[in-house]
């Protein structure tokens, strides 16, 4: 009897211990949560205007370049005045080729030039005295005329010895190589003892003004004119940056890469050197869009696109959109918002679709 009423007393006891259960659980179940409410700031979408610019990388080059080809072949290079980096100016030697020959041709041309030049003054003291004599008619007129030939001969070969003599002099000029004009050799593809070929002997860039070329978008490519201001930076000069304008553009878009070549100018001002690594901004004029402060517009994770939270009565929405131009603190909004819209900008994990936000006063 014993053993029965202690059985049936833990079942009691188990039996109430569920239904204590069961009605906890029911209570819960039934308890409406208290939504959490989050203070939030939020901006207005308003227009902006912003500048439009044109972006690309180039390398620097020289805007003038000449290339110095010697003006003679065949010649041993005899010396070689500058090196690579010397600053040059117009009619400066820079190498000196092999004239052994050409002065004996000169040597024996100043000769005859003597010659020629001693038979014409004797031809003419000659054709002065047959002249008197021929007005006082001592002499006949065959004579006259005969010493008139042999004096127009005589400077007829004295004309034509100077003219070979200043043509080998010439010549001779050619067997130093000078520069055509003021500038900084580049390159230097001859040394002594070398034999001078029709290939180029010196580079000579002029360094005062150069040029930045690259490749621009069609669509971007469009928005540009000639004359238009430019901003370039080089890392090398850190920071500075150089005032440049369109050059040129090219007449036509490659059917390959859909892109347009692009030129700026401008001065060297002392630092800027070809080769350099360059990125150019040209600004193309202007439009008027819609626009928001960078850090209120979020990047979806893991895509390209970006979203903001509009404020919705007192919900926060979720909404793509889609952006633009960048400038200072503000990022244009294409598409996904209208002027007025309140976008929540307030950064915090807890704002997210449908959560419940208040403004701040």
């Amino acid at each position: 009897m014993k053993k029965a009423a202690f059985v049936l007393g833990i079942v009691l006891i188990f039996a109430a211990l569920i239904f204590y259960r069961y009605m906890e659980n029911f209570e819960q179940d039934n308890v409406v949560p208290v939504r959490e409410i989050v203070d939030v700031s939020a901006v207005t979408v308003e227009k902006h205007r912003f500048t439009d610019k044109v972006e690309y990388v180039a390398n620097l080059e020289p805007v003038e370049m000449a290339a110095v080809v010697p003006k003679v072949v065949g010649k041993t290079v005899l010396e070689v005045m500058v090196r690579e980096g010397d600053t040059v100016k117009t009619g400066d030697i820079l190498a000196k080729a092999d004239y052994t020959l050409i002065m004996q041709d000169i040597n024996r041309a100043r000769e005859t030039v003597n010659i020629a030049a001693t038979n014409y003054r004797t031809a003419e003291k000659d054709f002065r005295r047959m002249k008197e004599l021929y007005s006082q008619d001592v002499i006949s007129r065959q004579a006259y005329e005969h010493s008139e030939a042999q004096y127009e001969s005589s400077g007829s070969r004295l004309k034509e010895a100077r003219s070979s003599l200043a043509q080998l002099e010439t010549m001779l000029s050619y067997h130093k190589i000078t520069a055509p004009v003021d500038g900084v050799i580049s390159k230097r593809s001859i040394d002594p003892g070398d034999t001078m070929s029709q290939q180029p002997a010196f580079l000579i860039n002029k360094q005062d003004k150069l040029e930045a070329s690259g490749n621009v978008p069609a669509r971007e490519f469009m928005k540009l004119k000639t004359g238009q201001k430019a901003s370039v930076t080089v890392d090398a000069a850190g920071e500075k940056k150089f005032t440049g304008r369109v050059s040129r553009l090219s007449p036509m878009i490659d059917p390959a890469t859909r892109a347009g070549e692009v030129i700026v100018n401008l001065p060297s001002e002392g630092i800027l050197k070809p080769g350099m690594f360059a990125r150019v901004e040209i600004v193309a004029g202007s439009h008027e869009a819609l626009a928001l402060p960078r850090d209120v517009v979020r990047r979806v994770s893991g895509t390209g696109s970006f979203k903001v939270y509009l404020l919705s009565g007192d919900i926060a929405e979720e909404s793509i959109v889609s952006v633009g131009s960048r400038e200072n603190n503000l990022v244009e909004i294409k598409e996904g918002l209208k002027k007025g819209d309140l976008v929540i900008s307030t950064l915090s994990d807890k704002v997210r679709d449908g959560a419940s936000v208040e403004v701040k006063k």
